[in-house]
């Protein structure tokens, strides 16, 4: 069976996705339905055109397919957590964590001290001229910036928000798969929230990738027109082994951090 992948449903007129026996309808007046396998799905990302049938959310949740939910400027509306399927080891240490009584500081200060190291691993990928051992910050400010110098601000206000958007939607996936899924709402709802936390430090650590694909479209004589949603996908589905690979080593450092604590 092929490996689950990502789906993106972006309409541009309302749509309906709901459930009919293992898989899911998208269905769009005046087009031919589509069936989608639940089994072919690791997560799915849809805008507000989409309105989606609650057997179909539930169905979902069942088989830990995380729902997000933007708006048309790619901004997040809602998330959708289900069931986690697999390894509960990662849950049980933050289970333990919350024991102790200064944990909200101890995680805040681990927190703390991965951003810095992701925004030193980018400051140097990007020679960036940002002193050593400033904030990651500084370093997302002076991305902006230069993604907006070679390509626009439209172009690169759209990348940084699908990027962002794809890297909350793996984090969430990988996260479900670890055990911290709907039955950890107090690592998914409010502070801390682990899966925005972590996927902020993978989109930082994105940057190199972003700016140098940006970079590389301006040497080719800039975006003809708008930048559209479907390439970014692209280029994030073109590489997505390396951001798997990127996500699982902040989630690894999370759990050896976890254990080296306990």
């Amino acid at each position: 069976m092929p490996e689950p992948r990502p789906l993106y449903i972006q309409p541009r007129e309302p749509a309906r996705l709901r459930l009919e026996g293992p898989s899911l309808t998208f269905h769009q007046p005046g087009q031919t339905d589509h069936w989608l396998p639940l089994a072919r799905v690791s997560r799915i990302a849809l805008n507000q055109n989409v309105s989606i049938d609650t057997d179909a959310i539930l169905a979902c949740a069942r088989r830990g397919i995380t729902l997000l939910i933007h708006d048309q400027e790619q901004q997040l509306i809602a998330r959708i957590v289900g069931q986690g399927r697999h390894r509960t080891g990662l849950r049980q240490r933050l289970l333990d964590l919350t024991e102790r009584p200064d944990w909200r500081e101890r995680y805040a200060d681990w927190l703390h001290a991965n951003r810095r190291r992701i925004a030193a691993i980018v400051a140097s990928r990007l020679d960036a001229p940002v002193a050593p051992g400033r904030d990651a910050g500084a370093i997302a400010r002076w991305s902006r910036h230069t993604a907006t110098v070679l390509v626009g601000e439209q172009a690169a206000r759209l990348s940084r928000r699908v990027f962002r958007r794809h890297a909350l939607a793996w984090m969430q996936q990988a996260l479900a798969e670890q055990g911290i899924d709907a039955g950890s709402e107090s690592w998914l709802v409010g502070d801390p929230d682990l899966a925005r936390q972590l996927a902020d430090l993978l989109a930082l650590r994105l940057e190199p990738s972003r700016l140098d694909w940006l970079a590389a479209i301006a040497r080719r004589g800039g975006v003809k027109g708008r930048l559209s949603q479907r390439a970014v996908v692209a280029k994030l589905e073109a590489r997505r082994q390396p951001i798997e690979r990127l996500g699982r080593d902040i989630i690894n450092r999370l759990h050896t951090w976890l254990v080296e604590i306990a």
